[in-house]
């Protein structure tokens, strides 16, 4: 089983301690876990986001991308992506400073102007059996259509990690979808979320054996309709090759229109088997939608998967829609897919960042295979729910699952970035808590009623920007990773976890300045 080593005389540059507390006993984090730290090369790099993790060099063990969309302060600089690979045995120092170190590999995007670092996916969509990286860069001018954006594609293979460096301005991408129009903002984050929602998700929809790109454009008119968001499928197929271009002007295989001015389709998209019939369904967030007198609550569209697709389409056709429970909730801030009551069946869980004045809670939707066609939350309850307890926290808006303990039951990982305790100021906290088969219907974080607990411990550390999960040393337990992408002047930084699968007792990690 893969280790990352972090010695506590190091770590204490990051943190004077992190200490679980038990019932029985306070054990320290290095004697329990494994940790691994990357710092940032510059200010207002913000290393950190988007995060993604996926083996793209088929060795068995994912590597981990991590972006750093510079762009915003230092628009000379290009944006880049970090890749790290993952192995078995760890080589090199645990404590990565990226001012001398450097990763396994780099991406830079086209100009200093656009924005490469918006969202991440990974999927194999060429069908060669190796999972391939997806990256957009929402801001990108393409074929003169400003702020249109993009999507590339870098296929993974077995020497993936011989070259070093990936220069998409000198075209070592492998395909690169265009935005349809100026402004959609392809692939981007939603207005007022800060890039932490991304519209990009892999999966076989059509199923077909091959993975299908599902890209977001939250900010693509309808009609009249400002903001209403679109949705387009590209289809993986085994004739996709080195340069090959596709124009969503003309060339999506699917277009799913939204159906409300400034309901921003598209923020959040999560592909997977939610009803149980073998074929991965499409689930879309759409965090500002509205229904009836309501306002801003919030919607999700889901969509099952099926071998034939419409070429275009309204969301509104969607075969499940579930509406927030009352107005500005925000439902569809965050959305993840994980079977957490073991039952063999995906389960839907999103998060409404804004409940109850922006305290936040995530809902959770068991995997069936009867869903009825829409589920109001206004009126109807969830399988499950976890709700915040404090004022702008939003809990949740960030949101991942993963099989932490490798137990064989998914769990859920979610954050909140402002969150704060002892008279810290947006510290940050990150939430674990593990899937079981009696998994139970309502969890409080005022009353801790989680797994694990991450706590930022300084002011406006805002710990858990950017989460993501993967199995890194392919033990067939997920490591997560939780960034804090405005550390050290906007350096930024990001912490690998590694559990022990053994520990599957409740704790709370510290962390002081």
């Amino acid at each position: 089983m893969r280790r990352f080593y972090v010695l506590m005389g190091t770590l204490i540059l990051f943190m004077q301690s992190i200490l679980i507390a038990q019932s029985f006993a306070a054990v320290n984090l290095d004697s329990s876990t494994r940790v691994m730290e990357v710092r940032g090369a510059e200010a207002s790099d913000y290393f950190g986001r988007p995060l993604v993790c996926a083996d793209f060099n088929g060795d068995g063990a994912d590597d981990f991308v991590v972006g750093a969309d510079r762009w915003s302060f230092n628009p000379g600089q290009r944006p880049t992506l970090y890749i790290f690979r993952g192995r078995g045995t760890f080589v090199g120092t645990d404590v990565v400073e990226l001012t001398t170190d450097t990763a396994d590999a780099v991406i830079y995007g086209e100009t200093g102007s656009d924005n490469l670092a918006t969202a991440l996916a990974a999927g194999d969509v060429n069908g060669d059996g190796i999972m391939d990286l997806i990256a957009a860069d929402s801001t990108l001018e393409v074929a003169s259509r400003p702020y249109a954006g993009a999507v590339y594609v870098l296929f993974g293979r077995a020497d993936f990690f011989n070259q070093t460096v990936y220069d998409f301005a000198a075209g070592d991408w492998d395909v690169k979808i265009l935005g349809a129009k100026a402004g959609d903002d392809t692939g981007g984050a939603n207005a007022f979320g800060g890039m932490i929602s991304h519209g990009l998700a892999c999966g076989d929809l059509n199923r077909d054996g091959i993975d299908d790109i599902a890209i977001g454009a939250h900010l693509g008119a309808i009609g009249s309709w400002s903001a209403a968001g679109k949705v387009y499928l590209v289809f993986g197929r085994k004739s996709l090759t080195h340069g090959s271009v596709i124009d969503l002007v003309n060339q999506a295989n699917v277009t799913i229109q939204g159906n409300e001015q400034y309901a921003e389709l598209g923020t959040t998209i999560a592909i997977g088997d939610i009803n149980g019939d073998g074929a991965p369904d499409l689930v879309l967030g759409e965090e500002y939608g509205s229904v009836g007198t309501l306002t801003t609550e919030g919607k999700i569209f889901c969509f099952w998967g099926k071998s034939s697709w419409a070429s275009s389409f309204s969301v509104s056709t969607a075969n499940l829609i579930i509406s927030g429970a009352v107005s500005w909730d925000c439902l569809g801030t965050a959305v993840a897919l994980s079977d957490v009551n073991g039952d063999g069946i995906l389960d839907l869980i999103c998060t409404a960042d804004g409940w109850s004045s922006n305290k936040g809670a995530i809902y959770g939707f068991y995997g069936r295979t009867n869903f009825p066609a829409a589920i109001a939350l206004s009126s109807q309850q969830p399988s499950f729910i976890i709700r915040g307890f404090d004022i702008r926290n939003e809990i949740g808006k960030t949101l991942v699952s993963g099989d932490f303990n490798g137990d064989g039951i998914g769990d859920i990982l979610f954050s909140s970035r402002d969150g704060e305790r002892d008279g810290f100021n947006s510290e940050g906290r990150t939430y674990l808590v593990f899937g079981k088969p009696n998994f139970p219907s309502q969890l409080s974080i005022e009353t801790e009623q989680v797994d694990y607990i991450i706590n930022g411990g300084v002011n406006n550390f805002q710990l858990g920007d950017a989460i993501a999960a993967g199995d890194l040393d392919n033990d067939g337990a997920d490591e997560f990773l939780i960034a804090a992408p405005f550390v050290d002047g906007g350096k930024g930084r990001l912490l690998v976890f590694d559990l022990n699968p053994q520990l599957a007792v409740s704790a709370r990690w510290e962390m002081y300045e």
